[in-house]
């Protein structure tokens, strides 16, 4: 079994951006998670905001990464019947997965608004925070795949 990756630095601006958000994303999660175990367990006052900063930061890094991963070409692939297949034939799979991965990112751009209004209804009692910022990063991450994947697309057009 043969696994490809590329690994690869920022090359704009925003994928700079993306690459040190999510990683500061990380590290204060890991940090709040730290210091809500010690108030838990040590001192028996685990702060109230403990697990919804997490969970929101958890959305936010996950949805940014993926779009990171689409970008390094790090998504699941099984490529066992792809490769055996001829060029001309591989070149037409290739575009059609890339165009369907594509229509669906567009339906979850599109579909993410109304679940952002229904979240701007309620809000998080610990941090009053609106619910909607647990939904915001879904068309900001399904904008950025979109973009890497139409990239994708493009790759395999011209490689065909």
């Amino acid at each position: 079994m043969e696994f490809e990756t590329t690994q690869a630095e920022p090359k704009t601006l925003v994928e700079s951006i993306q690459y040190y958000a999510a990683g500061i994303a990380l590290i204060v999660i890991a940090a709040i998670m730290m210091y809500t175990v010690v108030m838990r367990y040590f001192f028996s006052r685990a702060p109230l905001w403990g697990e919804d900063v997490p969970r929101v930061l958890f959305v936010w890094l996950t949805l940014l990464s993926a779009g990171i991963a689409i970008r390094l070409g790090l998504n699941v692939r099984v490529t066992s019947f792809v490769d055996r297949m001829p060029a001309g034939v591989r070149r037409v799979v290739e575009v059609t997965m890339h165009l369907i991965v594509l229509a669906m990112l567009a339906v979850l751009f599109w579909y993410s608004f109304p679940i952002i209004r229904l979240g701007l209804g309620g809000t998080m009692l610990s941090t009053g925070w609106s619910e909607a910022v647990l939904s915001l990063p879904i068309p900001v991450g399904a904008a950025i795949m979109f973009y890497y994947q139409s990239l994708r697309l493009i790759d395999s057009w011209r490689q065909g």
